[in-house]
């Protein structure tokens, strides 16, 4: 057995165990993927150039972990991170269990922005894996796709499985049951997850050159998109179907009506007709309309949202450290008489808390450069829609973490940027490819 058939046994271990552990924001769950993560990243094999885009991001953001855990003066503290010196030093030295000149790292919880390294680590591992390995082989590209759909009938029937013994904990032992879904944690998380793995299906889909093969995966699409409605994640079902309609939309306006389209068409249409006889639709609208738990209540939301304003004006340039928030937004909450809460409910507004505007421009730059990364390349057709299909899956998710925190769940984080090396991975592999063989007919996959 080779070393790179190891590695992707590995890879797909890893995968199913954070799948299998709930993929939750536990200690246990991404100590262990990190673990799992260092032999995958040295059992990979061939090194080649990242590109600069995903390089310099992680470059980035490992030297502003590494800036918030560096001790510093406190002289020079109270001036770079007031908040640090002001919410975790001041009352320490008031009380005579800390000197007055001794140094102290910006990050005020030391301990989880230097685990949160180590996510960053593994986060690497899998885009690396997934640019270098999944996206240059036809075999491993279709097996991804059918991997990850099979983990989404999994949980619904892991789901239903639940319901049917009204399971109050997850797999009817572990962790309590409360907005949950299967042995997602959250049914926000397991959302996300079908989400992304729907438009990789879809754009797989469209790009079969045999009608039998469309059809079968159009129906694993349907199937995936209904699981979406069943978790009744609200912002999850309205962004994943405007971009499915925009998806689809486009390609309708741009071809015509053509056999594949109108294979689209129709299952459009048993969508549809499937939400109004089997979903229920009065559950969903009545999920869409009302204020389901204390956290989806725009008041409360409202709040959230002004505790990270104010922890983000002490911790305006390099933020609090990252994931921090859970330790230091009580101490705000208390401040504005708010409920505790340990997430923003927010990804963008929780990681300008936390790595402060420094940060905020390392995401938007990141996110900038690698949406031009593809312009003005071309690819066969088929790879120009598994790029768009993916595409379309990292926007959905940037919508979403507008109003909720996908990415401090291990699972969506790793698949995002798992998806992410495989849409790189095409880009610069499939372009070259096509250079090199430009008088060979591209071969359907």
């Amino acid at each position: 057995m080779t070393k790179k058939k190891i590695a992707i046994y590995l890879f797909y271990l890893n995968l199913t165990v954070i799948f299998v552990l709930f993929g939750g924001p536990h200690f246990y769950t991404k100590t262990l993927v990190l673990f799992l993560a260092i032999p995958l990243y040295i059992l990979t094999g061939d090194r080649y150039k990242l590109p600069a885009h995903t390089k310099l991001f992680f470059i980035l953001t490992v030297s502003l972990i590494i800036i918030q855990l560096i001790p510093l003066p406190q002289n020079l503290l109270k001036i770079i991170s007031p908040g640090t010196y002001l919410s975790t030093i001041k009352p320490l030295e008031n009380i005579g269990l800390i000197l007055e000149n001794s140094w102290h790292p910006i990050s005020v919880v030391p301990a989880n922005t230097l685990f949160y390294l180590g996510t960053t680590f593994t986060v690497f591992v899998f885009y690396y894996f997934a640019y270098t390995v999944i996206s240059k082989d036809r075999d491993n590209f279709i097996f991804f796709i059918l991997f990850s759909s099979g983990t989404i009938l999994f949980t619904v029937l892991n789901e239903i499985i639940m319901k049917i013994f009204r399971c109050k904990t997850i797999y009817c032992f572990t962790l309590e049951r409360k907005h949950h879904f299967g042995q997602f944690i959250n049914d926000n998380f397991a959302a996300d997850y079908f989400a992304m793995i729907l438009f990789i299906v879809t754009a797989y889909a469209v790009s079969r050159s045999k009608y039998k093969n469309k059809i079968i995966f159009f129906i694993l699409a349907t199937t995936i998109y209904l699981s979406i409605l069943i978790t009744l994640s609200r912002a999850s079902i309205i962004i994943s179907s405007i971009l499915l309609l925009f998806f689809f939309g486009k390609r309708i306006i741009k071809n015509g009506i053509n056999k594949t389209n109108t294979i689209i068409i129709g299952l459009m249409t048993i969508i549809i007709l499937s939400e109004i006889f089997f979903i229920h639709p009065k559950n969903i609208t009545k999920e869409l309309e009302t204020a389901r738990v204390e956290m989806n209540n725009p008041v409360v939301r409202k709040n959230i949202y002004q505790t990270t304003i104010e922890i983000f004006k002490d911790f305006p340039v390099l933020g609090s450290g990252l994931d921090t928030y859970r330790e230091i937004s009580p101490k705000y909450q208390q401040l504005l008489n708010k409920i505790w809460l340990t997430y923003s409910d927010s990804d963008w507004v929780q990681f300008t808390a936390e790595g402060g505007i420094i940060f905020f421009i390392i995401i938007i730059t990141f996110l900038f450069s690698s949406a031009r990364f593809q312009r003005n390349k071309k690819f066969p057709s088929n790879y120009e829609n598994y790029i768009r299909g993916i595409n379309y899956a990292m926007t959905f998710m940037m919508f979403h973490a507008f109003f909720a925190y996908p990415f401090y769940f291990p699972l969506t984080l790793i698949y995002f940027f798992t998806i992410l090396g495989i849409r790189d991975g095409f880009i610069v592999h499939k372009q070259l490819s096509s250079k090199n063989q430009s008088s060979m007919k591209t071969r359907r996959i």
